[in-house]
């Protein structure tokens, strides 16, 4: 048995959305150029975010869910900015008239972790509890953390809706911003 050590990970458990198939394609962390990305949410208009990806990675798709379409172009937008904030805050932007719950997600690379929360509880189905969407984030030890729902409740600080949370993996210096 080999090991590795990592600066980044995340953990995604979750409630699968419905209408959408339980398999492989459709499973996260879904990865790409050296990135990994998790999304709590549904965006049930999946069109607005396909016209924002580009026909490179459009062709890469394998599922057929609204996750993998939103990191998709959210990497699209990155690959223009250089930025991650800058990125989702455009994809953001760009989806600023759909009616959808939750654009919660993380990006996980070698060296640094996005947070994001990016949530309208209006769209909310009522058979989520009222906490269901806000994050929640904290250190302890050397590691940060973030989460949302049912884990240890309570603790922590919460993440402003529409803002990211930065984490730099080799210094563990964490700095929030405004997504919108």
């Amino acid at each position: 048995m080999s090991s590795q050590a990592a600066n980044v990970g995340v953990v995604h458990l979750r409630w699968a959305t419905e209408g959408i198939s339980v398999c492989l394609e459709n499973t996260h962390p879904f990865v790409r150029d050296g990135v990994a990305f998790i999304h709590n949410g549904s965006v049930p208009d999946k069109a607005p975010l396909e016209s924002l990806i580009d026909p490179d990675l459009r062709s890469t798709m394998e599922g057929e869910n609204d996750s993998e379409r939103y990191f998709l172009a959210v990497l699209s937008a990155y690959r223009r900015l250089g930025s991650v904030p800058a990125a989702f805050a455009e994809v953001l932007l760009a989806l600023a008239d759909e009616a959808y719950p939750s654009l919660n997600a993380m990006w996980a690379e070698a060296d640094r972790l996005v947070v994001v929360s990016a949530y309208q509880n209006e769209f909310k189905g009522e058979e989520f509890p009222a906490d269901y969407y806000p994050i929640s984030y904290g250190s302890y030890g050397t590691a940060t953390m973030a989460w949302s729902t049912g884990v240890f409740s309570g603790r922590g600080l919460e993440l402003a809706n529409f803002s990211a949370l930065v984490v730099d993996a080799a210094t563990g210096v964490t700095t929030t911003q405004p997504l919108r």
